[in-house]
């Protein structure tokens, strides 16, 4: 072997050596290690005020807290559609249903089971709530919302279920609640002209079992 192969050999090794322990025993801190650098001593640190975790930003008040200008929104954020209320009756029949029923007069089985009686959905006083009171309930719970921390006083009927849903599931339930109290007092005057027609003649739109 050469001088000049024996002595690039001896300086790669020193390199190796030399560097092989800063680079594997890194000065860094790691998950849950202790710090000298901050008073508390934990190198963990919360994150600064107001930070907002990517893709959370929910700037759109009326579509993520069901109220415009600090007020109950009225109005849904985007327009209702079967399809939507499809989802809404799906999530409605999962969440709701066990306590309000299913045409939501509050005989849901856990309720014949002794559990709290929820007011019927029909009930006057609920139905004038607007769009966003429901919204809420969903996502606050009927306390939380209604301000209530008195524990004699609370209501403990509707938690806030809608924890476990995305922001357009509780639409699509909220939108499935109104359509299901309209159904429960609907009359003739609110079904179109030319699906009346059908009703009092069946010949006309087909079989009654069309209908």
């Amino acid at each position: 072997m050469s001088r000049f192969s024996l002595a690039f050999i001896s300086v790669v090794a020193l390199l190796v050596v030399g560097c092989h322990r800063d680079m594997w025993d890194q000065p860094k801190v790691t998950t849950f290690d202790e710090s000298e650098f901050f008073r508390d001593g934990s190198g963990a640190r919360m994150p600064v005020s107001g930070t907002v975790p990517r893709g959370q930003l929910n700037e759109d008040e009326l579509l993520h807290q069901g109220t415009e200008n600090g007020a109950v929104a009225t109005r849904f954020p985007y327009r209702v559609t079967k399809e939507m209320l499809e989802s809404g009756r799906e999530r409605f029949d999962i969440f709701c249903l066990p306590c309000h029923g299913q045409s939501g007069d509050g005989q849901g089985m856990i309720v014949q089971r002794g559990f709290q009686q929820p007011k019927p959905l029909t009930d006057p006083s609920i139905m004038s709530r607007p769009i966003g009171y429901y919204f809420g309930v969903l996502t606050l719970g009927f306390d939380v919302l209604n301000g209530i921390s008195d524990p004699a006083k609370q209501d403990k009927v509707h938690p806030p279920l809608g924890k476990v849903m995305s922001v357009d599931e509780k639409w699509a339930t909220v939108a499935y609640i109104r359509a299901l109290q309209r159904s429960q007092s609907a009359t003739a005057a609110d079904i179109p002209d030319n699906e009346r027609a059908n009703m009092d003649n069946p010949s006309a739109g087909g079989s009654p079992s069309d209908h």
